[in-house]
């Protein structure tokens, strides 16, 4: 029976499988880097008679590359904790899989052999081991 993708809560919110969440990592990559281009490309420089919300923004643009090494750095740190965390529930379900594989091994073993262990009597004793210690 095929096992069903792992999915963990992320952040509390969403479901993700880890597809998904590597997906919306690549994207969030992308962007990040789609910003460090602007900031690369887009350098306007302040001008003493701009207003101040576009003296604002020519600093915004010149710090753009370095917020978008930021953010980038923040994803892997999110990621390698993410993974991890996908890494534990994958072993959990493959444990309990295990666990329930061995169940269902020992009691199809048990209700074979009409409850009783096999190669034993009523009395659980094996039938060629001796009653007692004088018999032979």
């Amino acid at each position: 029976m095929p096992q069903q993708p792992v999915k963990i809560k992320l952040y509390g919110l969403v479901r993700l499988s880890r597809r998904a969440y590597l997906t919306l990592q690549v994207i969030g990559l992308l962007l990040a880097v789609l910003l460090a281009t602007l900031g690369l490309l887009l350098r306007p420089t302040p001008a003493g008679d701009a207003p101040r919300l576009v003296n604002l923004l020519a600093v915004l643009f010149y710090l753009l590359p370095v917020i978008a090494l930021l953010a980038v750095l923040l994803l892997a740190l999110e990621t390698y904790v993410v993974l991890g965390k996908f890494r534990r529930e994958e072993d959990r379900q493959r444990a309990l899989a295990e666990l329930t594989q061995m169940e269902t091994e020992a009691s199809a073993c048990v209700s074979e052999s009409g409850g009783e262990t096999p190669g034993a009597d009523a009395t659980g004793l094996a039938k060629d081991a001796p009653r007692s210690p004088t018999e032979p």
